[in-house]
């Protein structure tokens, strides 16, 4: 039976997971072997390499029972998709789209990508509309399992198919919106999408709806803090700092990566991934707010920092000015770090690998067993 493609949903905020291969197994195999461009391709063409000899065998068949086969692909994903099975949605999309275009690896460790397209105009219009459809389609399962990087990936390959798609840009739209990293730079693009799309589809009027909510939200958090960090700049006027931030930032990045292998590693127990996963958000809240207020600089002010400096009273001119805002960054990144909620035993075994990378003399740290948290 057929089944529409997705249409706009509403979701929450998440923060990013990273997307597990169904192959994992083996490009842990090939991973010493293929050239390192390879894993800079999207996951579903890197995946398009271990397709089943079924779905492989029709590369080769005539346009007809191609096209037939991935619109077939393309509706059992829809079927998934509608009962929230949106893993073996995705892998139905994904395996429509590698009929028509698909990578192949090479004894020599070189890999070539292969787009067939057809000489028939009728049948090369067909050919984009199917791509351009599973890869819409793949892109929302991409937000629902919270991949928000490798469904940018999507989205920039189907905008190369169709420029002015407005659904397209609707879904890069969302994209930004419901990965909680997001900046107000992006948001103010997103925004861009969404007002395109809603001026010819008013159901994305709900879309701006939220974007404009989310935009509200995030520039009060960005005043608030922006009050606050320019008090310590004040404070540190005229004042070297005797340390940075460094120290701190590499612990939680190790944090945020250890977590990144543990969700890899459990994958396939339920259980245990929930759990991980949970865990996981705080380690990523506290790394996001960090990478943001690292990026921050004087040289390169956004519109609402220049306007808060010039009320706080504060020349991001003076010659000065670097060493006041390495001082309340490190203000600001010290807090940061203290406010997370941790598992002890992760955070403590990655501050002492931490203390060995900066040449320190490992500290050895003592804990409550009965606690687990920091």
């Amino acid at each position: 039976p057929k089944s529409d493609d997705p249409v706009f949903f509403e979701d929450h905020e998440q923060y990013l997971l990273p997307y597990i291969s169904p192959y994992h197994s083996s490009f842990f195999r090939f991973h010493s072997d293929a050239s390192s461009s390879f894993f800079e391709l999207p996951f579903y063409l890197q995946n398009s390499c271990f397709h089943h000899d079924y779905i492989v065998r029709f590369r080769s068949v005539p346009f007809m029972q191609k096209s037939m086969m991935a619109n077939e692909l393309r509706e059992a994903g829809n079927r998934n998709f509608n009962q929230g099975l949106y893993r073996k949605a995705y892998m139905n999309y994904e395996h429509s789209i590698g009929i028509f275009v698909y990578v192949e690896l090479h004894k020599d460790n070189s890999f070539e990508l292969f787009q067939s397209p057809e000489e028939d105009p009728r049948e090369e219009k067909v050919r984009k509309g199917l791509l351009l459809q599973s890869l819409l389609n793949m892109a929302i399962c991409l937000i629902k399992m919270r991949n928000f990087e490798e469904c940018r990936k999507c989205l920039d390959d189907s905008l190369m198919l169709s420029p002015y798609n407005l659904r397209a840009k609707a879904i890069r739209a969302m994209n930004i919106l419901y990965n909680k990293a997001s900046k107000l730079f992006d948001l103010n693009l997103a925004r861009e999408d969404a007002s395109r799309a809603a001026e010819v589809h008013p159901e994305y009027q709900r879309l701006l709806e939220l974007i404009d909510d989310r935009i509200h939200r995030e520039y009060g958090k960005e005043c608030k803090f922006y009050t606050k960090f320019f008090k310590e700049v004040k404070c540190y006027s005229g004042i070297k700092p005797a340390s940075n931030y460094e120290f701190e930032h590499t612990v939680i990045k190790k944090l945020h990566q250890e977590y990144i292998d543990m969700l890899k590693y459990y994958s396939d127990t339920e259980e245990v991934f929930s759990k991980v996963s949970e865990e996981s958000k705080d380690v990523q809240k506290v790394l996001v707010k960090m990478n943001w207020i690292a990026e921050l600089s004087p040289h390169k002010p956004s519109m609402l920092m220049a306007r808060h400096a010039s009320v706080e009273g504060v020349n991001l001119e003076s010659n000065t000015i670097d060493d006041a805002f390495e001082g309340a960054k490190r203000v600001m990144i010290c807090r940061a770090f203290n406010k997370g909620k941790y598992n002890k035993r992760i955070l403590y075994k990655n501050i002492q690998e931490a203390l060995q990378e900066f040449e320190q003399r490992p500290q050895k740290v003592e804990f409550n067993e009965e606690e687990e948290y920091w």
